[in-house]
């Protein structure tokens, strides 16, 4: 993966199962489904990659982690300047695309399997049973609902919506 800026929701989800990462320093990381529908995605991967500590900060507190952070807790390879980042991509996947194609296929599902192995494929099963459940969350007053916004003010409306309601938030990068 080739992060910079926000790497957010889907992208950090991708970001995370694909097999390396090179980050921009003004990379950012966290999903922010965690803050308006609770802990969600494949958090196996995530504990396995950051440590349970570090996912929970994210998840509970709603922090994201800059790229230094990301770097440090294993969640990237490695952190370059912004103008740096494209070449720094290219050059490990030229490296990449000179090994024997039959043995990386191979080593990739060697690994894929030891992940199974650890409960990773049980991980997405039970990041699926999550997003299904957190569609039918009730909310009380005064929290934000992001699905609720987002139906009756549209996208927009309910970033504004969302803005004010953790303005006061100073761990939070919106």
């Amino acid at each position: 993966s080739q992060v910079h800026g926000y790497c957010y929701g889907g992208h950090f989800e991708m970001m995370c199962a694909s097999d390396l990462a090179i980050a921009s320093e003004d990379a950012l990381f966290t999903h922010p489904g965690y803050t308006y529908l609770g802990i969600e995605g494949p958090i196996p991967l995530y504990v396995l990659m950051i440590g349970w500590r570090k996912v929970k900060e994210m998840m509970l507190v709603g922090k994201a982690l800059s790229a230094k952070e990301a770097h440090e807790f294993g969640l990237v390879n490695k952190v370059v300047k912004r103008d740096e980042l494209e070449s720094s991509v290219n050059e490990w996947a030229q490296t990449i695309s000179q090994r024997p194609i039959d043995s990386m296929v191979m080593g990739k599902k060697e690994f894929d399997l030891a992940l199974d192995m650890m409960g990773m494929s049980t991980g997405y099963e039970l990041s699926t049973f999550h997003h299904t459940c957190a569609s039918n969350l009730r909310f009380e007053e005064g929290e934000f609902n992001l699905m609720k916004n987002l139906r009756d003010k549209g996208r927009q409306g309910m970033y504004a919506e969302r803005d004010k309601h953790h303005k006061t938030n100073s761990l939070r990068k919106l």
